[in-house]
């Protein structure tokens, strides 16, 4: 599968001719050899704006207490014929600067990952991962005012960042393991051992508006 667009509903301009491009210049390097998909909220307004015609389409969400059907309700209005994907199911959520370390409940995405076995859901889970952004590619949000991502893209996720099982990895095994009624004997990988550094204390430099350059260089 190759994504075409990453939730372009979310886009205030909605320019059906360059996602048309973008589809025919897939399909003339690809052919028929790979399936081309959209990623989308999964409200009527942003499957309308960022759905192609002649591409799959695909939602995300997160766990969820509604019932799963509800979901698929607006994706099934315009591709009645499934199958329903989530491509991004999250498992948890960005860390900004200066707020609590973002966290999602793991009961809930348990129950949502067995309501999407249970009516035949295909799903991706994002991040399964943690990951690491390094410099100054970690980005950032906003809601009434700009949000910095911090470097850190654990994610609250199943791997964590350093690359260890959670909690969260052993319940999501367990249910699906429960869900197709089959048992495991792998040995968990033992967690890595972590350093501690103590007080680290910081000396100002320059700003990071009179040398972001340099400081992405040494990055």
């Amino acid at each position: 599968m190759i994504q075409v667009e990453n939730e372009y509903g979310s886009y205030p301009i909605n320019d059906k001719n360059y996602t048309i491009w973008l589809k025919n210049i897939m399909e003339k390097h690809v052919g028929n050899d790979a399936v081309l998909f959209t990623t989308d909220g999964f409200t009527t307004d942003l499957l309308t704006r960022g759905t192609i015609p002649g591409v799959f389409a695909t939602v995300d969400f997160g766990p969820s207490d509604e019932p799963i059907e509800e979901k698929f309700d607006a994706l099934l209005a315009i591709q009645p014929n499934g199958p329903l994907v989530n491509s991004e199911l999250y498992t948890g959520w960005i860390s900004y600067w200066g707020r609590p370390r973002a966290e999602t409940e793991t009961q809930a995405l348990v129950n949502t990952i067995v309501a999407f076995l249970q009516n035949n859901v295909s799903f991706s889970m994002y991040m399964f991962h943690g990951g690491t952004n390094f410099g100054f590619t970690a980005g950032s949000g906003s809601e009434e005012t700009y949000l910095a991502d911090i470097t850190s893209y654990d994610y609250d996720a199943p791997v964590s960042e350093a690359g260890d099982l959670t909690p969260k990895y052993i319940a999501i095994r367990d249910a699906i393991m429960k869900s197709l009624n089959k048992s495991s004997d792998l040995t968990i990988p033992i967690a890595k051992k972590k350093g501690d550094y103590g007080e680290v204390k910081l000396h100002p430099v320059c700003s990071c508006f009179s040398c972001p350059i340099a400081l992405s260089f040494c990055l």
